[in-house]
């Protein structure tokens, strides 16, 4: 194996498993700048130049690409293989991330310090098996966290089973409070339950907490009056596999907790930025991840970012879409997102005649009693995600849009299909209609029978 030379020898040490479990967010940052220094191929050259460094800022920036030429560079040498392997492929780039058994343990380590045991007969919550765009780890509020795989009706009918009747475990019955999952299969679940006896339907729920992709304002209110409870959404990311952002109750925005630092860069020189919309730069902090840290980690990821949080101590965050998916208007020193593909996705949730792209469809239809139940009735939530496809050139200030229909949907209304998109934008970019009219950004949709984006050699993204 290639021998790749040290940093300097510092006074510095590796705080202790017992300090770590308490250490501060500040301490974690240092931690994990002197990790990398000493054990990370890539930085530990830097510091062999530079010094050890003492901030994120004296490190460059780095992203997929300069990851994927050479792998070797960003792993620490002496831990692999140690752990698994995961790949996050959402921002385009696929890339590896080798996990070691040692960090989820620390993760748990560290929720257990700061929650209180939970008593006897704690309501559970109850998480779909995802690994993709993030993990929950740590328990919310204290209750214990129970993993289940959904990929069939009979993951769905044993769900349905805890849902309704509690999880009887060591002489006693605890019942399920909150309900985490990735959008799709939270959809697919929902649409389960919808289908079967009403009496069979969960109740008692507190939170229904989706991630891992975008759930439209239809289906948001449509779960939302199904489970009883509110829900919502976090953001993730599979190549900071080690906790996801969360909605903030002081400041309403997204933050990460302890795990991930994150940073806001101009999407278009990837310098930090004080205004307008950015990219998002993340920082995974020791010991979370160790063996392949992502150290400002830029990510493709398109945020409009707040003010600093009074709670927190930090800006919050909105996530508007991966940079592909996102049109940019230059405004000076800084730009905005004028149109998502989240909010076209909005828009299509509520045309009838949009074909969808579903995976989990199965574990809705497997069971032949509830296909039964549900038949010729159309499905409480939007399932899947809308068939259409999006090319960007923010350049020419230029989005077009082509949207698939279901087969046998009738006669399509391009210039309905694109009055619903604009108004769906109202969140993102409330004048996008006069940047329509005077020409300043121009809008093409177009829709097509099924198989229309396959003909044109264009592939379905979840956003």
């Amino acid at each position: 194996m290639t021998q790749f030379p040290r940093g300097p020898e510092r006074s510095e040490q590796l705080l202790s498993w017992e300090q770590l479990v308490g250490a501060s967010r500040e301490e974690l940052v240092s931690q994990t700048l002197l990790h990398a220094a000493r054990n990370i191929p890539y930085y530990t050259r830097h510091a062999a130049r530079h010094g050890t460094p003492r901030v994120l800022d004296e490190l460059p920036v780095v992203d997929a690409d300069l990851i994927n030429r050479d792998f070797r560079e960003f792993c620490d040498h002496s831990r692999w293989p140690d752990g698994w392997l995961t790949t996050g492929g959402t921002t385009g780039k696929r890339t590896l991330l080798p996990r070691a058994f040692s960090e989820r343990a620390y993760s748990r380590a560290r929720a257990s310090h700061k929650l209180s045991n939970p008593v006897s007969g704690t309501p559970l919550q109850l998480q779909l098996i995802d690994s993709n765009h993030g993990i929950v780890e740590s328990s919310l509020d204290g209750a214990p966290l129970l993993a289940l795989p959904f990929v069939d009706s009979g993951h769905a009918e044993h769900i349905r089973q805890i849902l309704t009747e509690g999880f009887a475990w060591n002489g006693s019955t605890r019942p399920v409070r909150v309900v985490i999952g990735s959008v799709s299969k939270l959809k697919a679940l929902t649409n389960y339950l919808a289908a079967a006896d009403a009496s069979a339907r969960p109740r008692g729920i507190g939170l229904v907490l989706a991630y891992a992709w975008h759930l439209s304002s239809v289906a948001a209110d449509a779960m939302a009056s199904f489970w009883n409870a509110p829900i919502q959404q976090a953001y993730g990311l599979t190549e900071a596999n080690c906790e996801l952002a969360h909605r903030c109750r002081a400041c309403g925005g997204y933050h990460y907790r302890e795990a991930v630092l994150a940073e806001f860069l101009d999407p278009r020189t990837r310098t930090p930025t004080p205004s307008g919309d950015a990219e998002l730069c993340v920082t995974t902090l020791y010991p979370f991840m160790q063996v392949s840290p992502r150290v400002r980690y830029a990510t493709r990821d398109i945020v409009r970012p707040g003010p600093v949080c009074s709670a927190m101590g930090a800006r919050s965050f909105e996530f508007l879409g991966r940079t592909r998916h996102t049109l940019l208007l230059n405004e000076g020193d800084a730009c905005r997102v004028v149109l998502a593909a989240r909010a076209v996705a909005d828009a299509l949730d509520t045309l009838p005649w949009v074909a969808r792209f579903d995976r989990h469809s199965a574990a809705i239809h497997g069971d032949p009693n509830v296909a039964a139940r549900a038949a010729g009735a159309p499905p409480l939530v939007p399932p899947g995600f809308p068939k259409f496809g999006l090319r960007i050139d923010s350049e020419q200030r230029r989005a077009w849009i082509c949207v698939e229909a279901a087969a046998e949907s009738g006669p399509v209304d391009v210039e309905s299909l694109r009055a619903a998109i604009v108004d769906a934008h109202l969140y993102i970019c409330p004048d996008l209609a006069q940047l329509l009219r005077s020409g300043r950004v121009t809008l093409v949709c177009e829709a097509g029978p099924a198989g229309e984006l396959a003909r044109r050699g264009l592939t379905t993204e979840p956003v």
